[in-house]
């Protein structure tokens, strides 16, 4: 398992004195980045590549509050993939300093050329990198339907609404 370890900072910490969600987002999105830096696709790599990874849905579930100058470690690992490494799931634990886990979080991505703006299988250097990620014990590889089990989006005629200024 591939783990981070954070200290809670005064601007984490939402109205409730508690770390806020945007907080989980940003620790467990740079846990995801340090994962890449730390195995030779950092953000000058992946730009010199004309590559990123783009998120398409995160989910957390939240067990238990971490208060200011605690401890958090966030777990990183692949839970689902396609064959080609197109699109895959990312699954995070947050755990406090005795182990407990307090949140969890799943993340839904895929790889986007920067140059075309379409979404693109990761090159074979990278596949290799996510191919070595730490998986979860639900690991599998699958269809892409199976992962982009998402919300579409639709479409509003903006003047049915009463817009508040």
């Amino acid at each position: 398992m591939y783990l981070k370890k954070y200290e809670i900072r005064w601007n984490d910490v939402d109205a409730n004195g508690h770390l806020g969600n945007s907080a989980y987002m940003n620790y467990c999105s740079n846990t995801r980045v340090r994962f890449l830096e730390e195995n030779g696709f950092g953000f000058y790599e992946l730009n010199k590549k004309g590559i990123s990874p783009v998120l398409l849905n995160e989910q957390f579930s939240y067990f238990k509050e971490f208060l200011p100058h605690e401890k958090v470690y966030i777990s990183f690992a692949l839970n689902k993939v396609t064959p080609d490494g197109t699109f895959y799931e990312f699954q995070h634990g947050i755990f406090k300093e005795n182990g407990v886990e307090a949140a969890r979080a799943k993340i839904t991505g895929c790889w986007l050329d920067l140059n075309s703006r379409k979404i693109v299988a990761p090159p074979p250097k990278l596949f290799d990198v996510v191919d070595k990620m730490p998986k979860t014990e639900a690991y599998k590889i699958c269809k892409k339907s199976e992962i982009l089990n998402l919300i579409r989006p639709r479409k509003i005629d903006i003047s049915d609404y009463h817009i508040a200024t």
